[in-house]
């Protein structure tokens, strides 16, 4: 048995690929050939992005960069499309794919995983992150880096002795 609150966010019957905005306010999914924006705290409609007749199955939101806040949809007629969520324009980005489906964001690089027909594939845009940052390091070095670090100063240090006198 699941147990948890559910609360029914769209009476949509047929929403798929639903992901949440940057703004963790806006919920996006497509529904009929669109990509649909809704209020995730009160399920209101707020705005419908045109599928521009390719289909959108799944879609991840951008953060950060000069693309932020753009939504990538993976289209059912195999190409990737990325939407000016302010314009509200589409462009296709990558094309040669089969029936697009599933988008995850895989948040360690700041890529989204697209499920197509045939196979998985990796999404990564330059400058771009997508479904959130990947992990800051702090500035702090790994372990192996500082054993890297360490090694190689106790080399330059046996390479600069002096030889010693008898």
């Amino acid at each position: 048995a699941v147990t948890g609150n559910v609360h029914v966010r769209s009476s949509r019957v047929g929403v798929d690929g639903g992901t949440v905005g940057r703004d963790g306010r806006t919920a996006y999914a497509d529904y009929g050939g669109n990509v649909l924006a809704d209020d995730i705290a009160t399920g209101t409609f707020i705005t419908s992005y045109s599928g521009a007749g390719d289909s959108p199955d799944g879609t991840g939101v951008i953060s950060g960069g000069a693309l932020n806040g753009n939504i990538i949809a993976n289209n059912n007629d195999g190409t990737i499309s990325m939407i000016d969520a302010m314009l509200g324009t589409q462009t296709v980005i990558a094309i040669g794919g089969g029936r697009g489906d599933f988008v995850g964001p895989d948040l360690t690089n700041g890529t989204l995983f697209l499920s197509m027909a045939e196979a998985v594939y990796r999404l990564g845009l330059p400058g771009a992150v997508i479904g959130g940052p990947p992990p800051a390091h702090n500035g702090v070095p790994e372990p192996a880096t500082l054993a890297l670090v360490g090694a190689g100063l106790a080399s330059v240090r046996w390479l600069r002795r002096k030889p010693r006198k008898c």
